[in-house]
């Protein structure tokens, strides 16, 4: 089983407080989306160039889509048969915190990748694991990936983005910007004062900002994961809606799932998981996390409700 995260409830507002201050973005396109780095003051000339260097390498090690990756080159060793490989340090640490979070989760959160999404027919995929999730099939150990099944690799879209969300953080640090929001594909990691977003209303149809939340100055992340952007057939029409994530628990769980957490890579990770779960599980387990989390759902007449788990992180 396979779980994408795929960001649409994220509105940027990033205005300050008070709309006072000036702003520069810098941006440009990573991992099949686009990036942008928004700051309270010019940057070093060499800052953008440096940003979309360090994507590119990112998107050169975790992509699945590309056939030069470091992760396509592991899943096709992997397609015939069991295979081990050392990866690099960047994969051998979202592989780590993937198989952190399906043992976590009882297996809900999978990066293990059977034969769908391109690694085969999509009709094999049961056939691959049927009931088995990643820690089940994957070993890491030190640096060497192991894949414990043929036809069985990764896929690390539901972490990629956050873990680089993070490593564009940690290179703005390092070059002395301590003001910053950061975001790809809708995943954001932020630092100073007056940020804001807007959370979507998880409706199908033209986009409504259901409110703004201002995120803390000492640093907080923020990713969302919801279905009600995907259709089959007529756009926004609601027997067309289906869902990104693989779960046989449709009717049970909430409509988006936001989280705000230290890291980007564990927001998207958590966001993920709280979305294909149950809604009693997914807030027994938000609120074992000790992290803040918004959940959306659709209530009478298309009135939006709202659960907010409490947190030591708002």
């Amino acid at each position: 089983m396979k779980h994408l995260l795929f960001l649409v409830t994220m509105l940027i507002l990033v205005g300050c407080r008070e709309g006072r201050e000036s702003r520069v973005r810098i941006a440009g396109k990573t991992m099949g989306t686009t990036w942008s780095v928004v700051l309270r003051e010019s940057p070093a000339d060499h800052l953008e160039s440096q940003v979309q260097r360090r994507l590119d390498e990112l998107e050169a090690l975790l992509s699945h889509w590309r056939s030069d990756s470091e992760v396509s080159v592991f899943n096709g060793l992997a397609r015939a048969a069991p295979t081990s490989m050392k990866v690099s340090a960047e994969v051998a640490a979202v592989v780590g915190a993937g198989l952190r979070w399906s043992q976590r989760t009882d297996g809900a959160f999978n990066v293990a990748l059977g034969h769908a999404n391109g690694f085969g027919p999509a009709e094999d995929h049961a056939s691959a694991a049927p009931g088995r999730s990643a820690h089940e099939l994957l070993r890491l150990e030190d640096r060497m990936l192991t894949s414990l099944k043929a036809g069985v690799g990764l896929d690390l879209s539901a972490l990629g983005k956050g873990y680089a969300v993070d490593e564009i953080a940690r290179l703005l640090e390092q070059e002395g910007v301590h003001q910053y929001l950061v975001e790809i594909g809708g995943e954001i990691r932020s630092r100073g004062d007056g940020w804001r977003i807007g959370l979507e209303e998880p409706q199908p149809g033209p986009t409504r900002m259901y409110r703004a939340v201002e995120l803390r100055a000492e640093g907080v992340s923020v990713a969302t994961s919801g279905n009600y952007r995907l259709f089959e057939g007529a756009p926004f029409s609601p027997a067309a809606l289906r869902s990104h994530l693989v779960s046989n628990q449709a009717e049970k769980r909430f409509r988006s799932v936001t989280v705000f957490a230290p890291t980007a890579m564990e927001a998207d990770a958590l966001a993920t998981s709280l979305f294909v779960l149950p809604r009693d599980q997914a807030r027994s387990l938000g609120r074992s996390e000790g992290v803040r989390v918004v959940f959306l759902d659709n209530g009478v007449e298309g009135i939006v409700q709202e659960i907010v788990e409490p947190s030591v992180h708002p």
